[in-house]
C-alpha cells in the first residue's frame, strides 16, 4: 500500500491510496493521516480508487484514523471504494458513521 497526496481543496486533503490496505502497511497508513490531519485541513478523503483490497487491520486503521480524526474535530471520509470494500463498510454499519462520496466531483468545500 502506497499513500500520496492528492489534490487540496480549501479545507479538504484528498489521500490517493494504492494496493492493499493491511496489516503489513497500516503503520504507513495512520503516519500518513496523522500528518495530513497536523495541517489546517477540516476533512481528510481517502481514495480508494486503486486499493484492490482491505483486511480487518486495514478496516481497524481506518476506524482508528476516524476517532484521532474525530477527537481533532475534524472529518475522514472515503471516496471511489469497489464494491466488495464498499460492502464490508456497509455490513459492519461503519457506513452510517463515515461519509463515503460515490466520486471525487461530489468533494465540496
Amino acid at each position: 500500500m502506497e499513500v500520496r497526496p492528492n489534490i487540496e481543496k480549501k479545507s479538504i486533503k484528498i489521500l490517493d491510496l494504492w494496493g492493499g490496505l493491511t496489516a503489513s502497511n497500516v503503520d504507513t497508513f495512520k503516519k500518513e493521516v496523522n500528518a495530513a490531519a497536523e495541517n489546517n485541513h477540516d476533512e481528510i478523503v481517502l481514495n480508494f480508487e486503486s486499493v484492490d483490497h482491505v483486511d480487518s487491520s486495514g478496516l481497524g486503521a481506518v476506524i482508528s484514523s476516524y476517532v484521532t480524526l474525530q477527537r481533532k474535530k475534524k472529518k475522514l471520509s472515503l471516496v471511489n471504494l469497489n464494491d466488495r470494500i464498499r460492502e464490508i463498510f456497509f455490513y459492519t454499519h461503519l457506513a452510517k458513521i463515515i461519509k463515503i462520496y460515490d466520486g471525487l466531483e461530489e468533494i465540496t468545500p
